[in-house]
């Protein structure tokens, strides 16, 4: 998605590759818009060539079902001293380089800076805006995740009658969504009575 006006971000910003990374806990928003990928490892998008994903030997199968045509397998217990020299080989300057500086933190940014002795320009709000705005493709994928949704909260209220508690209703949406082969954004809000004034709720019993 959107990779090469991503790219002419990073000539503004005279860097010279953005480095997204996944813990493997929650995934990076711009690694999964950038590379379709969801688990650990970090994809790295140079300026002037094609983008790579640097993941651990456990995740190479799944990487390798990404749009990403090249996966590096990273050692072990080098996370950012695989990617040095996997950029090293692939002669990627090193001069500065554009992170997620809201996906990155402290401990990880030191291990980081202990590696690349670097520059970093924060491209954070420059991705949001990116995604925010939606390509022809996106708006479709968009309007499908809507009749999918729609059609799963139409059968709950058909069925609503066979509903005891709150979170008999949300396991019930988490159910058909999966069943569809569906990811959820988050977990489903359901909130009866008084309930219903918190917009964060989380359904009980």
């Amino acid at each position: 998605m959107k990779e090469k006006e991503f790219k002419n971000i990073l000539k503004a910003k005279k860097a010279d590759f953005a480095l997204f990374y996944n813990s493997g806990m929650e995934a990076s928003p711009n690694m999964v818009y950038f590379a379709q990928y969801y688990g650990a490892g970090a994809l790295i998008i140079p300026k002037n060539q094609p983008s790579f994903l640097v993941v651990p030997e456990m995740e190479y199968e799944r990487a390798k079902k990404s749009p990403i045509k090249k996966v590096y397998k990273m050692d072990k217990k080098k996370f950012f001293e695989s990617i040095g020299a996997i950029t090293k080989k692939r002669k990627i300057r090193t001069k500065i380089v554009a992170i997620d500086g809201n996906n990155f933190s402290l401990p990880v940014y030191k291990n980081f800076k202990k590696t690349f002795k670097v520059k970093t320009k924060d491209v954070f709000l420059d991705c949001l805006k990116l995604r925010q705005t939606k390509t022809n493709k996106e708006i479709t994928i968009l309007k499908k995740s809507c009749n999918y949704a729609n059609n799963i909260l139409k059968k709950a209220i058909n069925n609503f009658k066979d509903f005891k508690t709150e979170s008999e209703v949300a396991a019930f949406l988490e159910y058909e969504a999966k069943k569809l082969g569906l990811n959820l954004s988050f977990p489903p809000i359901v909130a009866s009575g008084k309930n219903g004034s918190m917009p964060h709720y989380e359904p009980k019993n």
